[in-house]
């Protein structure tokens, strides 16, 4: 029996959500140019962990809600703690709980764990292992 409202279908309601992640693929990235690495004119692409990383670094390098080109989810809130000299331990505990948010936002990434921060004059070091869908990988990065 048709229905008076053909429009309506119980599978609208239900978000499609595809089965399986595709392969995530990156463009590779020079860290130490801040670049991205072009081979014979063309951008060299990475795959998996690897690509995994350096969105991680690029999710660690900007500063979420800034640009508009990003979503909201996108990026981290680490600005937020310059200029705070009181407290460093919940300040520590605030930039763990900031690099928690900005990497786990990624549906490859499973969890992140052991992770590091210590400062060197102006840069911050940080250092952390990440159980991805393709295995675990340790990163360092400079914020």
């Amino acid at each position: 029996m048709s229905s008076i409202f053909p429009f309506l279908n119980s599978n609208i309601d239900k978000p499609q959500m595809p089965n399986e992640l595709k392969l995530f693929e990156e463009i590779a990235w020079d860290y130490e140019n801040n670049t991205p690495l072009i081979i014979n004119g063309e951008f060299k692409k990475v795959y998996k962990n690897d690509a995994l990383k350096v969105w991680i670094y690029k999710a660690l390098k900007t500063e979420r809600y800034k640009y508009p080109i990003y979503s909201w989810n996108y990026g981290n809130e680490l600005e937020r703690l310059i200029g705070i000299n009181n407290y460093p331990e919940m300040i520590k505990s605030k930039m763990v709980r900031y690099i928690n948010e900005a990497v786990l936002i990624n549906p490859y990434i499973n969890s992140i764990s052991n992770i590091t921060i210590s400062s060197d004059s102006d840069k911050i070091n940080v250092s952390f292992e990440v159980k991805t869908i393709y295995g675990n990988m340790e990163v360092n990065a400079i914020v």
